[in-house]
């Protein structure tokens, strides 16, 4: 029976004495699994056995720190500083790289025949790194004090996984190695948020040279219309993280929605097409951050450069688009599910293309029901793909860039409005909005009614974007904008979760005999906290955080009627005295209703309502109405921060008309900063 021994986090002496003897091999722990470590032929014929593999796999070498990968591997300055980014940030990733010369040449110099098993057809490798410390502690002391290179492969029957335990080996490799070494606890702990059925079990690799086993030139930091281009031919652990090709916003952007996805495809119970759409939010970047012709698969001026082989006819977008087609029967289901849905306008635009092509027979034969077995070496086949894959780049400007700082004379009104929208708003005249009305001066009416003017005249005005078209209506997504807002809207909820506290969230609406403007509605949510800031439970409330939706809408997607989501905190002794606090609250906004309804307009009627919701839908710790969090709870009191900061200060990225006019957050701050004054004491004349 094959020895087992605990992992204690030091290097390995016993693993390490069975890998420098002759054909030694053994299995060890990584970032993602179980792996098979040997470092000589004997070794390498030993594994190929235990995995019952076929020998034509390139081989894997494990480097255990960068001066080692850049004495064996060919690397370009901008692939050495790939490696060096993963490296420094710890990042398990491995790439497809030619072998030095001189490197090789030592391979070969062993005389056992072992860069046979080592290398593919073109003389590559995969090179890894930062592969998990137990391996990289033994690669590291084999380089340094024996000069020898470490060779790998996943400690499992080939095609099956090990799921991160010891035992997933299974009986023929445990039989057919020297040592085990076992660290299923290091292992679970990579991926702590994951199951043992989603967690990855490999790494990503990435092919950096071309189908003859070159290196890819250089991509430049600008470009991205050069081609052979870096291609991530398998996903794995960090996959996120090694998006490289998109720009800061664009990964922003990718992160932000995928919440917001997660949330709102679990409410309307189509998880399952949750990774579909975000396949099409990345195809959609991919497209937009592309150069002018990088999207043509097969662009003359590219073309005449390349061999004519497949390889070089395959961009990565026409890899993304084959991606999501792969299933067209579920795409159309997600096209028919999302039509009265609130999402991007990336993916409603992605859905009007397809629409469309649709509706065209040539598109629909040709690609749409068999793209995947499209013959690349026809004309007509590159040239459809041609024209079909260019139709989905999204032409619109979609993040705003500021312009270069300039400060022309403004007036306060418009500085404004510039700083909240980031739009020029024109001036327009009020007179040409309202007929004179004349009220008590100070009076509730008079001040709601000067409040429903204000809105109504930025709703009238003209609006003209930064960067845009005069025919596009909406506004640029402000990434950095966004990131300083989640930033202090994280600092307000850890500053509300210094005590305990109780979560709970509610949906604010109204039922009303006629349609209502957000003038209204705004008015009753803040009669409601002001007339019951000093009565509990209101008066205990430590933050609250929410966004306006439309609850009822015209067919022209107009809205009539408003609602506030918004989760509140609660000091925790509020529970003391009020058990259940929807019904305390149901009672003030009511109550608020009824007053707006009697001061303000005689002929609206205005029945408020008020619903229980469950504080987040993919948060095991929060699928619930209510929740308790103690002080202690600190790994709870951050996950609630990250998700509810993120998923509310980000609900504009979905194509809404409403966050395109209105404020769209409720923030309350937990306390002032400003300091109280001190009183004065009176000096008594001597």
């Amino acid at each position: 029976m094959t020895k087992q021994i605990h992992w204690d986090g030091a290097l390995s002496q016993e693993g390490f004495d069975v890998i420098k003897g002759e054909g030694g091999v053994i299995v060890c722990p990584t970032k993602v699994g179980y792996i098979i470590m040997t470092a000589d032929k004997a070794g390498l014929e030993r594994k190929f056995d235990a995995k019952e593999r076929k020998r034509n796999k390139p081989g894997v070498v494990l480097c255990g720190s960068m001066e080692e990968l850049r004495e064996l591997a060919q690397l370009t300055p901008e692939i050495d500083a790939f490696y060096q980014k993963h490296w420094d940030e710890d990042i398990l990733l491995g790439c497809i790289l030619p072998w030095k010369p001189e490197a090789y040449a030592k391979l070969q110099a062993y005389g056992d025949g072992r860069e046979e098993l080592m290398t593919d057809v073109r003389g590559t490798s995969c090179f890894v790194i930062k592969f998990g410390v137990a391996g990289e502690q033994i690669a590291k002391e084999m380089w340094e004090k024996e000069g020898r290179m470490v060779y790998a492969s996943s400690a499992n029957p080939s095609g099956k996984g090990n799921r991160g335990k010891v035992e997933g080996i299974g009986e023929r490799i445990a039989s057919k190695v020297d040592l085990i070494i076992e660290a299923d606890d290091y292992v679970a702990s990579i991926q702590p948020d994951k199951t043992i059925e989603t967690r990855y079990e490999q790494g990503v690799m990435v092919s950096m040279v071309d189908k003859d086993g070159k290196l890819i030139p250089e991509q430049g930091a600008d470009s991205r219309s050069i081609s052979p281009c870096p291609v991530v031919i398998r996903k794995g652990l960090d996959i996120d993280k090694i998006m490289m090709h998109l720009s800061d916003h664009a990964r922003e952007y990718i992160a932000r929605i995928a919440v917001l996805y997660q949330e709102n495809f679990a409410v309307w119970k189509m998880q399952k097409y949750l990774e579909l759409a975000m396949f099409i939010e990345i195809f959609m970047m991919t497209m937009k951050e592309s150069a002018p012709n990088a999207f043509y698969s097969f662009a003359s001026s590219v073309r005449e450069t390349l061999n004519r082989g497949v390889e070089n006819r395959i961009s990565r977008q026409l890899l993304q688009f084959a991606v999501i087609f792969r299933n067209q029967y579920q795409l159309n289901l997600l096209q028919q599910k999302l039509e009265t849905r609130i999402i991007s306008r990336t993916l409603k635009y992605f859905f009007h293309i397809y629409a469309e092509q649709l509706r065209s027979q040539d598109s629909s034969t040709v690609v749409l029901e068999s793209i995947l077995a499209a013959n690349l070496n026809e004309r007509n086949v590159q040239k459809s793909l041609d024209e079909l894959l260019v139709q989905y780049r999204f032409n619109q400007p979609l993040f705003f860039k500021p312009e270069a700082r300039q400060k022309p004379a403004k007036t306060l009104g418009e500085k404004k409005r510039i700083r909240l929208y980031a739009q020029i708003v024109e001036p327009s005249s009020i007179q040409s909005i309202i007929s004179p009305i004349h009220l008590p001066k100070n009076s509730a009416a008079s001040r709601l009614l000067a409040t429903r003017l204000s809105v109504q005249q930025q709703k009238n005005q003209s609006i003209r974007t930064l960067g845009q078209n005069d025919n596009v209506p909406y506004k640029l997504i402000h990434i950095q904008r966004h990131i300083t807002r989640l930033g202090r809207v994280e600092k307000i909820l850890k500053q509300a979760m210094k005590t305990d506290v109780v979560i709970i969230r509610c949906l604010f609406y109204c039922d009303v005999n006629k349609a209502m403007d957000y003038a209204y509605f705004s008015k009753i949510f803040s009669t409601m906290l002001q007339d019951n800031k000093k009565r509990k439970p209101i008066s205990d409330m430590a933050a609250y955080l929410g966004y306006w939706e439309g609850r009822k809408r015209t067919s022209q997607n107009q809205i009539t009627n408003y609602a506030a989501n918004v989760v509140l905190m609660f000091k925790s002794q509020a529970l003391l005295e009020y058990p259940d606090l929807f019904a305390e609250l149901e009672r003030n906004w009511c109550s608020a209703c009824q007053k707006v309804e009697r001061d303000c307009d005689p002929d609206i009627r205005i029945q408020g309502r008020v619903e229980k919701l469950q504080i987040a839908q993919t948060l095991p710790e929060l699928q619930c109405h209510q929740l308790l969090v103690e002080t202690t709870q600190k790994t709870l009191a951050r996950n609630i921060v990250n998700y509810l900061a993120s998923y509310m200060v980000y609900q504009d990225l979905l194509d809404d008309e409403i966050y395109q006019q209105l404020p769209k957050w409720l923030i309350k701050k937990t306390s002032t900063t400003n300091k109280p004054k001190a009183k004065k004491s009176a000096m008594k004349k001597l």
